[in-house]
């Protein structure tokens, strides 16, 4: 690995599908992105829904419930953040690893996220997010700067200005010098920082276990019930779609040809119809198969539990 700089978790809020840890699909509306400071998960359709099914209880989607606007878009998510925002929690964590190296002798800037927008965790906010912008591609205002992205210029200078034998020492303190794609060594300063986080998704059983129930979950009949239902809704209001994903694809290759002000225009109208399709289809049914998966992993790891899991 070349440079001292390693990529760390972002939790992304979607309107369309979702990726859990490992890359299994929970169409939650969010997407989660594992990055190398994470255990990655493989998963093996056919090794998972034969681990998992006799534990998990898929509904069908006329059992579960609407949702109303206090409910959480996505349990499983939650749960591994505690509730918070993915920036909340990851800058929370990056804060811990300044601290770290600085009582290490080392001068390491937190690479803090803007937490000013945050992302939708409920329903009624993800509605309002939706409302205003959409998916996010064309109506964002754009940012003069990325104060994450400068202060990591910053830490990789001091780095860069440091002796061989130094760079070596200072990658050890911050995650043991692990090679792109494996987590911090124990002992690590950035290690240090996941565990004492208290989540969930730091642990590579627990956090295996919860993509291999995903897993099984989007493998069932249910789940094709539930994709064909959300497609029958998007064919009603003229789009030829399957999946959230498809809907947000058409946008952004018509909108790159299109005037930034028509490709808004385009997005939010666009994006207010999956929301709402969805809304009736996929996220009742995710949320209650979300709900479901929060309650064995908290049976299984009471340590991982937070006031708000399986609300």
């Amino acid at each position: 690995m070349n440079s001292w700089k390693r990529s760390r978790l972002r939790l992304v809020w979607l309107v369309g599908c979702a990726v859990v840890v490992g890359g299994c699909t929970d169409d939650a509306g969010s997407e989660l992105v594992v990055s190398s400071t994470t255990t990655t998960v493989e998963l093996r359709a056919e090794s998972t829904v034969a681990a998992t099914a006799p534990q998990l209880r898929v509904p069908s989607l006329d059992e579960v419930p609407p949702l109303e606007d206090s409910d959480l878009i996505s349990p499983t998510i939650q749960l591994m953040g505690h509730g918070q925002t993915s920036a909340y929690f990851l800058n929370r964590i990056e804060e811990e690893v300044a601290s770290c190296m600085q009582q290490r002798g080392w001068t390491y800037e937190p690479e803090l996220q803007d937490e000013s927008l945050g992302e939708p965790l409920t329903v009624g906010e993800k509605r309002a997010f939706v409302i205003e912008y959409g998916y996010g591609l064309f109506t964002m205002p754009v940012s003069p700067h990325d104060p994450s992205i400068e202060a990591a210029g910053r830490n990789g200078q001091r780095f860069r200005d440091l002796s061989v034998e130094d760079q070596a020492a200072f990658r050890e303190d911050l995650d043991g010098a692990t090679e792109e794609g494996t987590p911090p060594v124990a002992g690590s300063c950035r290690y240090e920082a996941e565990q004492a986080s208290g989540s969930l998704l730091y642990d590579p059983v627990a956090s295996k276990e919860m993509a291999e129930m995903s897993q099984a979950a989007y493998a069932t009949a249910q789940a094709l019930e539930v994709n064909q239902a959300y497609s029958r809704c998007m064919a009603e209001r003229g789009y030829d779609v399957d999946v959230p994903a498809d809907v947000q694809l058409g946008v952004m290759e018509q909108g790159q040809a299109l005037p930034r002000a028509e490709a808004a225009r385009i997005e939010l109208e666009s994006a207010l119809d999956d929301f709402e399709c969805q809304l009736a289809t996929r996220l009742p049914w995710s949320h209650a198969v979300g709900l479901e998966i929060v309650r064995i992993l908290v049976e299984r790891y009471p340590e991982y539990a937070w006031e708000g899991a399986g609300s």
